[in-house]
């Protein structure tokens, strides 16, 4: 906590993107909570976030009151993402963006998603086979009402999908979408004119992210 606390001090109050560690007491999110209030992304890098912290961090979400982007390593059974989005419809009108590398994008989740922020710009599900060898499971059912749900969707990419056969129905329900990657016999697909690598979140974002940035996982 004392290195925390030094880090978060250091930046003034204006870290914008933090990194999570894989191991994190709930006391020290809260005081991240507290004490980044410029916070844009948060990213929740573990794979096993013990459920009494996990459970908590829906109520932290109205903290973050500038909140656009979450990014989830791994979507753990249990994991209360479905709540956190809630949370996020609830509190966060300025939030574009998810990102999920590993796990299961269920029923749950997708409602959540498309009750809750129905004006979500950006989607990534693509799965990173280096974690925990799982990948994003998604099925075309759970795509579709993505689809549908979120119209103003202007970035989705789901490559590495288990489950996930990109067809001609998706592709017509995914015409709109500026930028629409996925991934057929290993090689990646553009769907759209603008190429758009969403290994660099920071540059798609408008606004200055030449702000203090905080990576706890490095430093704790």
């Amino acid at each position: 906590m004392g290195l925390l606390n030094f880090l978060l001090k250091l930046s003034n109050g204006s870290s914008v993107k933090v990194i999570l560690p894989d191991t994190i007491a709930y006391n020290e999110l809260a005081y991240i909570s507290d004490k980044c209030p410029a916070l844009e992304f948060l990213a929740f890098p573990s794979p096993s976030i013990p459920k009494d912290i996990a459970d908590k961090i829906p109520s932290l979400v109205h903290k973050w009151k500038n909140l656009e982007h979450l990014h989830l390593e791994y979507l753990q059974g249990g994991f209360p993402f479905p709540k956190i989005i809630e949370e996020i419809g609830r509190h966060r009108k300025n939030f574009i963006g998810i990102s999920v590398n590993a796990g299961t994008i269920d029923d749950e989740v997708v409602s959540a998603i498309v009750t809750w922020l129905p004006k979500l710009r950006t989607l990534d599900l693509s799965g990173v086979f280096g974690i925990l060898d799982i990948g994003v499971t998604l099925s075309k059912k759970n795509l579709l009402k993505i689809l549908e749900g979120c119209k103003e969707l202007d970035v989705l990419a789901v490559r590495k999908c288990i489950q996930l056969k990109i067809d001609d129905e998706i592709l017509k329900q995914a015409s709109h979408i500026k930028n629409f990657k996925y991934e057929v016999m290993n090689e990646y697909c553009d769907f759209g004119s603008d190429y758009y690598d969403y290994d660099d979140f920071t540059n798609y974002l408008e606004g200055d992210w030449n702000d203090w940035v905080v990576y706890l996982s490095e430093a704790l």
